[in-house]
């Protein structure tokens, strides 16, 4: 039994990263330091959106045994060629305009951690990119080096949620106006910047790779297994896994609308801004709490 659900574990990590990257990131702290906690509802829907939609994808790879790009290949192929020349270019046009947020972001974190530059950071991204399908290969190789990976993200995206928790707790948090913000709100209809930041919330959440690639994940695990039981621990796999990913962009931006909004800096767009101003929160947040117990301070001195 524990063996049957421990194979599970792990495509929904890896498709929840496509739910909490710089995209994400960027929105979430606009959102929240120009509209307050007025966007969560957003978050929400779009949340809910995905869960839908990614368990269509899980059910059409273990059902079926194929994954997305597949099946459109198998159900166009014939009658449908030239239509499936227009969907592979549209598929590859909105793959690459999403990834583009994975690799810009990995080329920031780079630049705030190493001072690298932003082009330095693209490149070794894209080679780290091909090194990864180079070291899947085939077989066993590829099942061993695909379980190594998807360890590697549950690691990180636990580092994520665990860092946003201590985060919210170090922050000011205006409880009421957080439920409110889990309900509609006039000024998403009446604003245009509040319009454009839903938008930009939807499809930061909603991403059209990871519909082909937890479909792909899903098919390999679910060999060999029966198909209800593949079926029922894939879907509380993505639905535990998108409801961390939930919570961390619930938790980003509630933190910047606990710090920035309420402190005054009502137009924080940059990432790089907004994740220094974290680091220097969590810096902070850790102070406080050694103060509670030696009095002693980094930045303080007594």
């Amino acid at each position: 039994m524990t063996t049957t659900v421990l194979n599970f574990v792990g495509p929904g990590h890896t498709v929840a990263v496509g739910y909490m990257d710089p995209g994400n990131w960027a929105t979430d702290i606009a959102a929240g330091s120009q509209f307050g906690y007025a966007h969560l509802t957003v978050i929400l829907i779009s949340n809910f959106i995905a869960m839908f939609i990614q368990i269509l994808a899980l059910r059409l790879g273990a059902v079926a045994g194929r994954d997305l790009a597949q099946q459109c290949r198998i159900s166009m192929l014939e009658k449908r060629k030239y239509a499936l020349w227009g969907l592979y270019f549209l598929a590859e046009v909105a793959i690459i305009a999403t990834d583009m947020a994975e690799v810009i972001g990995s080329a920031i974190a780079m630049n705030l951690l190493f001072g690298l530059p932003l082009y330095a950071g693209v490149i070794i991204t894209a080679a780290d990119v091909f090194l990864v399908l180079l070291a899947f290969g085939t077989g066993k190789k590829q099942a061993t080096t695909s379980a190594v990976l998807e360890c590697i993200i549950i690691f990180l995206v636990t580092s994520i949620f665990c860092c946003f928790m201590y985060l919210m707790h170090v922050s000011k948090i205006d409880v009421p106006q957080l439920f409110l913000g889990y309900l509609p709100s006039k000024v998403l209809f009446i604003d245009a910047d509040a319009l454009l930041i839903s938008i930009g919330i939807i499809g930061a959440t909603v991403m059209p790779h990871n519909i082909y690639l937890h479909s792909a994940l899903t098919r390999d695990h679910a060999k060999g297994f029966e198909l209800r039981k593949a079926l029922r621990y894939s879907t509380i796999d993505i639905l535990v896994t998108l409801t961390i990913a939930f919570v961390v962009n619930s938790a980003i931006l509630i933190v910047s609308a606990a710090n920035f909004n309420a402190g005054g800096y009502l137009n924080v767009q940059e990432i790089q801004v907004g994740v220094l101003f974290f680091f220097f929160f969590f810096i902070r947040g850790m102070e406080k709490e050694k103060n509670k117990q030696t009095n002693f301070s980094f930045f303080h001195h007594p």
